[in-house]
């Protein structure tokens, strides 16, 4: 599967491998931000910790799931005094801190539960007008 198919993959995420299945796709991914800055202080770290898979939904495609499983890394702030020793590096276009879904995901579900309100909203006001008084 080329990876022209999956445009839409935040700018700071580099595809590593797309496994896809009938029913999902899985999008291996890692960042693409060499230096992370440390959330504490704000200063870039490459001191490599360890790293975790971090695994969010995202819009499907061509009709299938598609989870972003992207290879996180914790870092050691090299700073003297930060009190932020280690960290996860974030991904700010991808997703927020403890989000499991993707921005744009979390995005379009908003979108439309507001459409979805603004009908019920209407919906009870015309009901809500046949009652006798």
């Amino acid at each position: 599967m080329s990876k022209r198919l999956l445009p839409l993959v935040p700018a700071d995420l580099v595809v590593d491998q797309v496994l896809p299945t009938p029913d999902h796709l899985t999008v291996m991914c890692r960042s693409r931000i060499a230096a992370p800055l440390c959330p504490g202080c704000g200063h870039p770290s490459s001191r490599r910790h360890s790293s975790y898979p971090r695994r969010l939904a995202d819009l499907p495609w061509q009709g299938r799931r598609v989870q972003v499983e992207v290879q996180v890394r914790r870092l050691r702030c090299g700073r003297p005094g930060c009190a932020q020793c280690i960290f996860a590096e974030r991904l700010p276009a991808a997703a927020g801190p403890y989000a499991q879904r993707t921005a744009r995901l979390g995005s379009l579900q908003h979108h439309i539960g507001l459409g979805s309100v603004k009908n019920l909203g209407q919906v009870a006001c015309l009901s809500g007008s046949d009652r006798p008084g």
